[in-house]
């Protein structure tokens, strides 16, 4: 935070008897010179962060965006492409408010350089890359990898999902980090079945060092990719629906859960857009063929020909993207309607591994930091590994 002058602003709080605290940010200037040298007033703390994130989000949102950001977030990684980005980007915007406090502010530090108060305005400058360097955190990964520390980044998590335990957790979650460990993993041959959500980088670990394994899809991310998009295209078409928060929970469940009344809501809106209402009605055809599991093979091969036509109908239709996508990992989600395992399972174990990072206020020690899940998380031969 910086005066139109040039010099800081910063933090101070003060508590009263009844022990409220009140935050403010004070200019420098001010504490170093007298009262209102700077020209600034004693800025409520609350207020300032919440137009800076507000002015913040509303970047992120600019439909220009895009279009700006692409060339250079592909020179980052050249596997990325504008479904992937758009995806990110969406995502980012619908979690923000449940995401912790110290993951909003690594975000914030992460694009902001520099936030500029004067007297009758605020700017907000990004850094270089900020916005790159955010979708390539953002970009879809498997629910097997979870965020360490900030100075070691992200730790990959192998779950046992037959015995509902963590197998191991291996810092690193590229090729590069995770190949020492996966080549010296004894009976990977002996691995059969791969839950991941749909990213290309896990995928290819998978096939390099799981030869044997099928990878099937995890059918609560491939659900949430078509909503992603399907969110994405509604904003386009109407962003002051969008924003409408009751529409908002219509449009995102699964319209066999909705009651009459919800129902007689949500088709009067929709009448009033034909396009909205073609796809609205498309995604919740297409999530009915990827909510089906434990289906026999002749019923399989039965729904797969109506699976292709639907996935053509979007490839002709703003989701063409979306189309895209299903394309390319077509195998794995079809093998969702076989198997019920999920990783949910996992997720599951991120939250309890999550609470015994707080519970030790947290971890420099990754070893013992994996001891410790293992010792809580794990399978009854983790002293064989240990």
């Amino acid at each position: 935070m910086f005066g139109n002058d040039g010099r800081a602003l910063s933090p101070w709080h003060t508590t009263k008897k009844n022990g409220r605290r009140y935050r403010y940010y004070v200019p420098q200037r001010d504490a170093k010179e007298h009262a209102g040298a700077s020209g600034l007033p004693r800025l409520p703390a609350a207020e300032l962060e919440s137009a800076v994130l507000d002015q913040l989000r509303a970047i992120l949102r600019a439909p220009n965006l895009l279009g700006e950001m692409l060339p250079q977030a592909i020179k980052l990684d050249p596997t990325l492409d504008e479904a992937k980005i758009t995806v990110a980007m969406t995502r980012l915007d619908a979690i923000w408010d449940q995401l912790f406090p110290a993951e909003q502010t690594r975000i914030v530090m992460l694009l902001v350089e520099k936030v500029i108060v004067s007297p009758n305005d605020l700017e907000v400058r990004l850094r270089a890359n900020g916005i790159e360097r955010l979708v390539l955190e953002l970009r879809p990964e498997p629910v097997e990898q979870h965020f360490f520390t900030r100075k070691k980044g992200y730790a990959t998590t192998l779950v046992d999902l037959k015995n509902h335990k963590v197998f191991d957790v291996v810092l690193g979650r590229s090729e590069a980090s995770l190949r020492s460990y996966l080549r010296r993993l004894p009976g990977k041959e002996n691995v059969r079945v791969i839950v991941m959500d749909l990213s290309e980088t896990y995928r290819r670990i998978a096939q390099q060092y799981f030869p044997n394994a099928m990878i099937v899809a995890d059918r609560f991310h491939v659900i949430r990719l078509v909503n992603q998009h399907f969110l994405k295209l509604w904003q386009q078409y109407d962003p002051e629906g969008r924003k409408n928060r009751g529409l908002l929970s219509l449009m995102r469940r699964h319209h066999w859960r909705l009651s009459a009344v919800q129902k007689e809501r949500l088709h009067q809106y929709l009448a009033q857009s034909p396009v909205l209402k073609a796809l609205y009605f498309a995604k919740q055809q297409l999530n009915g063929f990827l909510t089906l599991r434990m289906t026999h093979r002749e019923r399989a091969s039965k729904m797969l020909p109506k699976f292709l036509a639907l996935i053509r109908q979007f490839e002709q239709s703003p989701a063409k993207a979306l189309a895209n996508t299903l394309i390319s990992w077509l195998e794995p989600i079809v093998r969702m309607w076989r198997f019920s395992k999920s990783n949910g399972i996992t997720e599951g174990f991120h939250t309890k591994m999550e609470m015994l990072s707080r519970r030790a206020y947290g971890f420099r020690n990754f070893e013992n930091y994996r001891l410790r899940v293992l010792a809580q998380c794990g399978w009854n031969g983790v002293i064989n590994r240990v």
